[in-house]
């Protein structure tokens, strides 16, 4: 079982800032998200504060600022992929395209939403002509949710 985290939550300060540009520029309520797997929850992403991919042990993401997907697959080639990508870098050019198109995509860093559909590709949930670089986590999680998406007229 896979669990995909979406972040709702409101915070103050620099990461406050950064969560409410990405949900006005991707036009949703999610900032962030992430992977989560096992009972005593490991969970994995590429952050701003961790400057790029890792695995984490934050405890169970708290139901008021995070919604959760839950997703029956084997974890374990989403688990390989992750480790093979840990301590790459965070993209910032990948975030900032969002607004601004023209950056190229870097297939060596990474952002929340890119490293989390690249790695759902892995397991056969996304299908592979989604391009986890053109996904924020809203987006993601429209890509998820299918229904929802055709319901909101797109991503």
């Amino acid at each position: 079982m896979i669990r995909v985290a979406f972040y709702k939550g409101k915070r103050s300060g620099w990461r406050g800032f950064w969560d409410r540009v990405i949900r006005t520029v991707s036009a949703g309520p999610y900032s962030h998200c992430e992977l989560v797997f096992g009972p005593d929850p490991l969970l994995w992403a590429s952050s701003i504060a961790a400057i790029g991919v890792h695995c984490d042990h934050n405890g169970e993401p708290d139901p008021a600022e995070w919604d959760v997907i839950y997703i029956d697959c084997e974890p374990d080639a989403v688990i390989d992929f992750l480790c093979q990508e840990v301590c790459s870098p965070y993209d910032w050019f990948g975030v900032i395209r969002f607004a601004l198109p023209g950056f190229k995509e870097s297939p060596k860093k990474w952002f929340c939403s890119e490293i989390c559909a690249a790695a759902l590709q892995v397991a056969g949930i996304l299908p592979q002509n989604i391009k986890p670089h053109t996904l924020s986590p809203t987006g993601l999680y429209y890509a998820l949710n299918p229904q929802l998406n055709k319901d909101k007229g797109g991503l």
